[in-house]
């Protein structure tokens, strides 16, 4: 991890060069379970309202009709498998599988780039701040700057230089 601070005048912009050498896995695994039911919570209800939106277009009756017409009637029970009740039960089985495995996968990958960082340093990031040291007029430029830069740092467990 480097910190190149590069500024040719005092109001340039200063440039922070680091690297992300580890990936906390525990926050990782928490961020991605969040993510990942918010995303399955997103599939059963938009899996309910694609099925609403069949239903109210008569898709499912018209398919009966078809059956009913061609002579296949028997078929006709396995339209009990695109009711709503059981739409929703392998949605949300769906969801719940899909929680599971961006949980794990997401902390696995986590876990590997931390074996793969240790071995190669991990990948370079650049920050700059765009506000400049002294720039007229932006009183709260100074402070904002530094608890951004700080909760940057923080968030990618990396020092954060101090002036």
């Amino acid at each position: 991890m480097s910190d190149h601070v590069s500024s040719a005048r005092s109001d340039a912009p200063r440039r922070v060069d680091l690297a992300i050498a580890r990936i906390d896995a525990w926050t990782v695994m928490k961020v991605s379970f969040l993510l990942s039911v918010a995303l399955g919570i997103a599939m059963v209800v938009a899996t309910i309202v694609l099925w609403l939106m069949v239903d109210a277009m008569h898709v499912f009756s018209q398919i009966e009709e078809f059956l009913q017409t061609v002579g296949a009637g028997r078929f006709v029970d396995l339209l009990d498998y695109a009711r709503l009740p059981r739409v929703i039960s392998y949605a949300t089985i769906v969801a719940v599988i899909n929680v599971i495995l961006l949980t794990a996968l997401s902390t696995l990958g986590a876990m590997l780039y931390n074996v793969v960082a240790s071995l190669v340093g991990g990948i370079k990031v650049s920050l700059m701040d765009e506000w400049g040291h002294s720039r007229k007029g932006s009183a709260h430029a100074g402070p904002l700057r530094e608890c951004l830069c700080a909760c940057v740092c923080a968030c990618l467990r990396v020092g954060y230089p101090r002036r």
